[in-house]
């Protein structure tokens, strides 16, 4: 968000097979923090130098723990190690992963099926009333 504002937004197929949410949710972290890094460059050239890291949500606690901690773990050992180049970015504080709970995560009505009331907090809570 720049000046009230979203300014980038993605949607994109998942060019491979995932064999778990964790894994699904860990490659949209590691084009989430592409993303981040980039817009986090453009804003130093723009504006001015950034002491804090760039806060990316995530619903998905496995995925939170993953990209912190660099232990191998037998669930997670088939995962292309290209993605955790996130976890660079993280000790380089340049990234910020962080838990958010399904409740308070807005963009859920744009991926699953709610409930109206579901629904219409979801759209009050990002602002569409």
């Amino acid at each position: 968000m720049l000046a009230g504002g979203p300014i980038s937004w993605k949607s994109k197929k998942q060019p491979s097979v995932s064999l778990s949410t964790t894994e699904a949710e860990y490659y949209a972290l590691g084009i989430a923090c592409q993303e981040a890094a980039w817009i986090r460059h453009v804003y130093q050239e723009i504006f001015k130098p950034l002491n804090d890291p760039v806060l990316i949500y995530s619903d998905n606690a496995g995925v939170v723990a993953l990209s912190e901690n660099p232990v191998f773990h037998n669930w997670s050992k088939h995962i292309d190690i290209r993605w955790h180049y996130i976890r660079d970015l993280i000790r380089s504080k340049i990234i910020c992963s962080l838990h958010i709970p399904g409740i308070n995560n807005g963009t859920d009505f744009l991926t699953k099926a709610l409930s109206h009331a579901e629904h219409e907090h979801c759209a009050k809570f990002i602002g569409m009333e």
